[in-house]
């Protein structure tokens, strides 16, 4: 698990401040708070998972429509809150957070923040993580939930702050797909309250046993979904069942794929031949990985490496920190 840590400066405030809003610059616009400003963050980066422990006060962060527009960010984020207050203002009304309670983002749809004195854990979530069928999550941007309603969600969101910094990679492959399992859950007993909780509960649970099961053998080209649905624990109907949104479990493997090349060919770092970074995400041949990368967006393989090399990973997102490690391209991994 790779972590950014960001402690101010006490006796430079205001440089403190530039430093901290030039780390949130590719998700949201930081402005000065009511109060004193104060941000102490630890990040930590996990498979389709971004967690943060945040202390902040008199900060506001904001998703304007123009930068939703613009910056294409495309995740499920969760904030629970431990101590303090925040304020959020979401479709014209203000609502405020306080301790035990956890509040949703859709980072699709504009929203602003406001902490006075807060300790939070913040979970930066793939929107895939959730079942197909959950992944529309507008109608719960800015829903805010005790543990009455999402009492299961709030405990493991709790467990996974204190325990992920010292884990290793068992927690950190699993963190992703159990906490889809429980915020799908949740949102399903908010939009089918008549639907049995534990039924949806293992439902979700089984999408995120299909979603890491894949993820560990996408680079097998043999993968079938006869495996798949038997290492993960469900029947094969079950399994085109729960995929049926998203056209069918070979969709699924092939976007997958995809998204695994694709990050592949913008990471800077990775010098290695194009033929091993398509074995690596399980396509047959190259020829077959051009035709279907071409599909998908628009270039080869090859003409979208040569252009993240000379453009930086991805266009949309602003150019990275000199002064801080970016959250760009760990945000980029959530799409």
């Amino acid at each position: 698990m790779d972590t950014i840590c960001f402690r101010p400066d006490p006796l430079d405030v205001g440089g403190a401040f530039d430093r901290y809003r030039e780390m949130y610059r590719v998700g949201s616009t930081v402005e000065p708070g009511p109060g004193a400003f104060h941000a102490s963050v630890t990040a930590i980066r996990m498979p389709r998972l971004l967690l943060f422990e945040r202390r902040l006060s008199g900060v506001s962060h904001a998703r304007d429509r123009r930068r939703v527009a613009r910056d294409g960010l495309d995740h499920i984020t969760l904030q629970l809150i431990l101590s303090g207050t925040m304020a959020v203002a979401v479709d014209g009304s203000i609502r405020h957070v306080g301790p035990g309670q956890i509040v949703l983002f859709d980072t699709t749809r504009p929203q602003r923040t406001w902490t006075a004195g807060v300790h939070s854990i913040s979970a930066a979530v793939a929107r895939d993580a959730l079942a197909p069928s959950l992944r529309d999550a507008g109608f719960a941007h800015g829903l805010v939930l005790g543990s009455d309603e999402a009492g299961e969600l709030i405990g493991y969101l709790r467990a996974l702050g204190s325990r992920a910094p010292a884990s290793g990679a068992a927690l950190s492959d699993t963190a992703a797909p159990t906490l889809g399992a429980l915020l799908g859950a949740t949102l399903a007993a908010l939009t089918e309250p008549t639907r049995a909780n534990a039924a949806l509960l293992s439902a979700s649970r089984a999408y995120g046993r299909v979603l890491a099961y894949v993820d560990r053998h996408l680079g097998d080209p043999a993968l079938s979904v006869s495996d798949i649905a038997a290492c993960s624990g469900i029947s094969r109907s079950a399994l085109y069942r729960l995929f049926a949104p998203v056209d069918g479990v070979a969709a699924f493997v092939q976007q997958q794929r995809l998204r695994r090349l694709r990050l592949s060919l913008a990471d800077a770092d990775d010098d290695r031949a194009l033929g091993a970074l398509v074995s690596e995400a399980g396509f047959a041949t190259t020829a077959h990985a051009a035709r279907r990368f071409r599909r998908a967006f628009g270039m080869t393989p090859s003409e979208y490496r040569r252009n993240c090399g000379e453009a930086g990973p991805v266009d949309r997102l602003p150019p990275r920190s000199t002064r801080l490690p970016s959250l760009a391209p760990w945000l980029d991994e959530l799409l």
